[in-house]
Parts: C-alpha cells; sequence; structure tokens
C-alpha cells in the first residue's frame, strides 16, 4: 500500500481555516476525525462530501492503531 499522511482533527481545522499547508500526498482522515469534523456544520452531507472526495477515509482497525501509534 502506497505511505500516507494521517491527518488529526486539529490538523484538518487549520487546514480548512487556511492556516496550514499539506503535503502533495496521499492524504487520510479516519472516520472518527470525519465525524468530528461534519457534527457541528450547517450542510453536513455537503461538509462529509467535500471531505470524502479529498481525503481517504480510514476505518479504523488494529493495524492502523499499531501504525499510528509507531509514528
Amino acid at each position: 500500500m502506497e505511505e500516507g499522511v494521517l491527518i488529526d482533527t486539529d490538523i484538518l481545522i487549520d487546514y480548512v481555516k487556511d492556516m496550514l499547508d499539506l503535503p502533495l500526498k496521499r492524504l487520510c482522515i479516519t472516520e472518527i476525525v470525519l465525524h468530528e469534523s461534519i457534527r457541528w456544520v450547517d450542510n453536513v452531507e455537503k461538509a462529509k462530501e467535500i471531505l470524502e472526495e479529498t481525503f481517504i477515509i480510514l476505518l479504523y482497525d488494529d493495524r492502523i492503531i499499531v501504525k499510528a501509534a509507531k509514528m
């Protein structure tokens, strides 16, 4: 599998506010970050669609948890 960059909620917020540039790599967020990011917006469906088009959504499993912990 191609390496990517796992973005957490704080980094995603800074990126959305145009306060942070992200590398031009495979950008990923977890399902938890997706949920946290769309929870308080007015148009949940549109926000979810934009995030799904922009990022690869990773479902948490043991492999991802272990890899993220080692970073």
